[in-house]
């Protein structure tokens, strides 16, 4: 009779090293893609807001072409440049500006990113490109392939949606390393918050009397000290309520900023506006903070 062969210690660590793994592992949720499309958003129209600040001038977008969506869909390339199956992710230049799709691990040569990204666009801007980049581990990631759009009239028009398929360059060749899907879409520049500044009487000093009184009831105080006493008073406590009033939303301006910020309560967006003293931009900035923690 023949002895079973007892196992050996490579049988051991093979039952061993063989683990199920969940489905979802490595795998990005439909509900984080979301979260990353309205950052995306968020941060396109800070960046238009920044550029203001940044030309000490007022929300004049005279200079700026619009808001720049493009969705990166996937891409087929010729060739494996990976020891194994490669992990590409696309970079979005535009202008100074660089955005990056999530990385699509194992795609190889055929990856799928469905990655939609907005920026601002100035007008001088005549062009973008995308690099086709592969995630190393233990070295810089590496180019694979390149393509430059051209911004043409037609594409540039504003709430006009553009189906691209364009050729790759790369080691293979001027347009031989692939092809990539796009779709480009211009959207408008988002309608500046504007609000009207409280106005509130200035107070001048009688140097007769020696009392404060308002520049518009200057006449009146001759008349009668009673009178001008009455009118002091009066103007001084209009002048104490207006100073200590909040600063309210109009129902327009709420309505802009919970289409920016989807994500965060009315209420938390009144007391934003409050605590900032009603200046727009650093509400939008710290709303922007605030959404950024709660994702």
């Amino acid at each position: 009779m023949k002895m079973a062969e007892a196992p050996t210690y490579a049988d051991e660590c093979r039952s061993k090293a063989v683990l199920d793994v969940d489905q979802s592992f490595l795998r990005v949720s439909e509900d984080a893609v979301a979260r990353q499309v309205a950052q995306d958003e968020m941060l396109a129209t800070q960046m238009v807001i920044q550029d203001q600040q940044q030309t000490n001038a007022a929300y004049d977008t005279g200079n700026m072409r619009g808001i720049l969506e493009v969705l990166i869909d996937r891409c087929e390339l010729v060739k494996n440049y990976g020891i194994s199956r490669m992990d590409p992710y696309c970079r979005l230049k535009v202008g100074s500006r660089v955005m990056e799709t999530i990385t699509c691990y194992n795609g190889s040569t055929k990856p799928i990113w469905g990655r939609r990204m907005r920026v601002p666009i100035a007008l001088d801007v005549a062009s973008f490109s995308i690099e086709v980049m592969d995630e190393n581990q233990f070295q810089d990631d590496s180019k694979i392939a390149r393509v430059t759009v051209m911004l043409s009239e037609d594409l540039l028009q504003v709430g006009k949606t553009s189906a691209l398929t364009l050729p790759l360059s790369g080691q293979q060749g001027i347009d031989k390393e692939g092809t990539i899907y796009l779709q480009l879409t211009i959207l408008p520049i988002p309608t500046p918050i504007t609000s009207p500044p409280l106005v509130a009487s200035t107070p001048t000093m009688d140097m007769e009397g020696g009392q404060s009184t308002s520049s518009t009831t200057e006449s009146n105080s001759i008349d009668s000290p009673e009178t001008n006493q009455h009118t002091t008073s009066e103007s001084q406590s209009q002048t104490n309520e207006s100073s200590q009033s909040p600063p309210s939303l109009s129902d327009q301006e709420l309505l802009q900023l919970q289409e920016m910020f989807p994500n965060i309560e009315i209420d938390a967006i009144k007391s934003v506006y409050e605590a900032t003293n009603g200046n727009k931009n650093d509400t939008i900035t710290s709303l922007l903070a605030l959404s950024m923690e709660n994702s």
